[in-house]
């Protein structure tokens, strides 16, 4: 019997696992308001000054369009924006991901915030820590 238990708290814990993705969060430091396009995807229907994406199974995202609620700011277009780290390995860690938009002098441009492994809350309260 605790064989079977064993067994099957290490498959359920395996499962969880496979089910966990990145979040990812871009913000406009000044508090415009925009529009997130990416992979061929609008993200956000209205426009909002921070935009957060929970357990997305993307590693990056191509193609990124950021149209701004006010039309005097250009849209930014970017080709790539990484969100998983890019030195993990294939055990695909999750992360949480920041980006900010930030405004120098007049001119607006993406900027990486910061990337940390996800911290996940199992059953039971249990946190799963990814170091």
């Amino acid at each position: 019997m605790k064989l079977f238990a064993l067994t099957f708290t290490m498959l359920w814990g395996s499962m969880m696992y496979a089910q966990i993705s990145h979040d990812f969060s871009i913000y406009s430091e000044d508090g415009e308001k925009f529009t997130f396009y990416a992979n061929g995807q609008q993200f956000n229907v209205e426009p909002q000054s921070r935009i957060e994406i929970n357990n997305t199974n993307h590693d990056y995202f191509r193609d990124v369009r950021i149209v701004f609620e006010d039309s005097s700011i250009e849209t930014i277009h970017k080709k790539f924006i990484q969100i998983g780290n890019v030195t993990q390995s294939e055990d695909h860690i999750p992360v949480v991901c920041l980006y900010r938009i930030v405004n120098k002098k007049g001119t607006y441009k993406v900027k990486f915030g910061g990337r940390s492994n996800k911290k996940i809350q199992g059953g039971n309260n249990v946190i799963i820590i990814n170091d």
